[in-house]
């Protein structure tokens, strides 16, 4: 990098420092209780509040300023590209970008889905200087809480209720809960039309029901409706 190209970059991070520092919503994101923080425009971070720094499980003592998404020690660090995809569509368009990204997040590092838009941040002249990010679980809204005027519920990878089900069965108990034809469900899980039948009476009777309005009921009850088991998905990123 030559010496112009090298003062450039320093002034546009002494900039964005600056500018977050003037800023009355920085003493905000200090204490909220999601996730911010701030990037350049070379998408290098300038900020990360604390609450952030737990999700991405940076390490104690570890200084994100000035580092690039696939410098920090961290999984998702992998979807580095993506992350600098969003941060060019936001400076770009000028507008809010929104992702799913789901991978292992927090201090006990747990497989989950993250809603994070990027809005552009402006200097005092209206130059774009960066971006600011927030995260959050995702909240997911099934047509029942819909229907129902109920509020929407954060996904969840872990089962709610632990020891009562096998692997398989919770898989079918998510099929189940998505309205589909048996024969539909046994094609995706690659099980005979009877096996699946067999799961649905163990499902059925540990769950104490005997028809499906009484299964979804169950589910909602207990959490199962937010569930999806984790080897139907996998880390990474997706624009919405």
């Amino acid at each position: 990098m030559d010496e112009v190209n090298c003062r450039k970059e320093t002034e546009s991070h002494k900039l964005i420092v600056e500018s977050l520092n003037s800023l009355s919503f920085r003493s905000f994101m200090d204490i909220s209780e999601h996730s911010w923080g701030v990037k350049d425009r070379e998408s290098r971070f300038v900020y990360m509040n604390p609450v952030a720094l737990d999700m991405c499980n940076i390490p104690v003592g570890f200084d994100v300023e000035g580092r690039l998404d696939d410098e920090c020690p961290a999984p998702w660090a992998e979807f580095a590209s993506d992350f600098r995809k969003q941060d060019r569509e936001t400076e770009k368009s000028g507008k809010n970008v929104a992702i799913i990204t789901t991978q292992y997040y927090g201090r006990q590092p747990k497989l989950e889905p993250y809603y994070a838009e990027k809005s552009p941040l402006y200097n005092k002249i209206g130059e774009c200087i960066g971006t600011i990010w927030c995260a959050k679980k995702f909240n997911f809204l099934s047509i029942s809480q819909y229907v129902n005027k109920l509020t929407p519920s954060v996904l969840i990878l872990e089962p709610p209720v632990c020891d009562t089900f096998d692997d398989k069965e919770l898989e079918v108990m998510f099929y189940l809960q998505q309205s589909l034809p048996s024969k539909v469900i046994a094609q995706k899980l690659n099980i005979s039309y009877c096996m699946l039948e067999g799961y649905r009476g163990s499902i059925y009777q540990k769950a104490g029901v005997n028809s499906m309005k009484q299964f979804q009921e169950f589910c909602e009850s207990t959490g199962f409706n937010r569930y999806i088991p984790k080897e139907l998905i996998q880390p990474g990123v997706q624009f919405v």
